[in-house]
């Protein structure tokens, strides 16, 4: 379960970063957090 976990989280990450570049989307952030 940990690993699907783990996979998952860094999938947000990735996305996030990508977001990020483009446009910064606060409530992309806000739906983690």
């Amino acid at each position: 379960m940990k690993a699907i976990v783990w996979f998952f989280f860094c999938i947000v990450l990735l996305v996030d970063n990508s977001r990020a570049e483009k446009e910064p989307d606060d409530g992309f952030q806000k739906a983690i957090v």
